[in-house]
């Protein structure tokens, strides 16, 4: 069974007023590099999804052999970018769909829910009562995944299916937090 991590990282940052995705956090790491960092400690594969202009973190990520994909459609929103990032991770059993803007969230957060995915289940990760990301699909919801687009996620995959979905109890408050805006730095 092979369970990967596509990252999702062709935002906009419309919110945060610049490109969050190189903001420091206050261990002096960007974003991405320290979402990355937890990402490679799973020792699961990633393909990171980028913009098409994102030419410089395409050519580091190629040194870093960090398989990455180009959303031609990134300024659509988060769903095209899942359309597009999928479409690469097609010969995985089972996809990880993480948030470049998570870097709080633990490697062995990924790992718990790799360790239960499957083909034909959704693993939403809770903490206490909340819901977080990251969320895996199962390859049987591909084409549903490939069919995304726009700024809706995958939300009304899980609704609608309801039966497949497996909750996870994390202890990684990481789960809850993304970095929307400066003040969340």
């Amino acid at each position: 069974m092979i369970v990967g991590i596509l990252l999702l990282a062709a935002g906009s940052s419309a919110r945060f007023g610049s490109d969050k995705r190189f903001a420091l956090l206050p261990n002096n790491k960007s974003i991405i590099d320290n979402t990355l960092q937890q990402i490679s400690k799973t020792h699961l594969p990633v393909t990171v999804c980028l913009k098409p202009t994102d030419i410089d973190l395409q050519k580091s990520l190629t040194e870093k052999n960090i398989s990455w994909t180009v959303n031609e459609t990134a300024s659509l929103g988060m769903g095209s970018s899942i359309a597009a990032g999928i479409s690469s991770c097609m010969h995985w059993d089972a996809t990880i769909i993480a948030l470049a803007d998570m870097p709080y969230l633990a490697s062995n957060s990924y790992e718990s829910i790799a360790a239960i995915a499957s083909k034909e289940n959704i693993i939403i990760p809770r903490y206490y009562n909340k819901r977080g990301n990251p969320v895996c699909f199962g390859s049987s919801f591909y084409s549903q995944l490939k069919e995304l687009n726009g700024d809706k996620g995958g939300k009304d995959i899980v609704l609608s299916n309801q039966y497949a979905v497996i909750e996870v109890a994390l202890a990684d408050e990481g789960i809850l937090k993304d970095i929307d805006k400066p003040s969340d730095l």
